[in-house]
């Protein structure tokens, strides 16, 4: 059975590391989309849900905290992951992260392939239906230590 392929939308004011990241998910098999800011990531958002978002911190129109808040607070959005891209995060921006709900921070420069199994991990945190093979595994692991 295929996995579907993950939605991610990238938000980032800066077009050539937009560029990057999407190359890099693209890479991976992910379908990317992208904003500029986070008022133009609340205009997609609202008519085509992605299953990730990555946001940096620093954005004029909107920042990255702030349309993660407001994203955290509509109903057709509040179950997205966000994960926060951030060149320079400070202990205060890091504590509002927390307060948000933000699932993961990356920290500028970050290896593509960190990128890569964040948006899988915090993907994977959303609700999902159990594997078949799951509980297999758990009772096989039962009988081998004799529990």
């Amino acid at each position: 059975m295929r996995t579907p392929t993950l939605r991610v939308l990238v938000v980032d004011d800066d077009e050539p590391v937009r560029r990057l990241i999407r190359l890099n998910l693209e890479l991976e098999g992910f379908e990317v989309e992208q904003a500029a800011d986070g008022r133009e990531c609340l205009t997609m958002v609202r008519t085509n849900p992605p299953d990730v978002i990555t946001l940096d911190l620093v954005m004029p129109a909107l920042d990255g905290l702030t349309a993660a808040a407001r994203l955290r607070e509509a109903e057709h959005s509040r179950h997205i992951p966000l994960v926060l891209i951030t060149a320079a995060a400070t202990p205060r921006d890091r504590v509002r992260a927390d307060e948000i709900g933000i699932d993961a921070v990356l920290t500028k420069p970050f290896a593509p392939q960190d990128l890569v199994a964040t948006i899988r991990r915090v993907a994977g945190a959303t609700v999902r239906p159990p594997l078949p093979a799951e509980p297999a595994r758990k009772s096989e692991e039962r009988t081998s230590t004799g529990h």
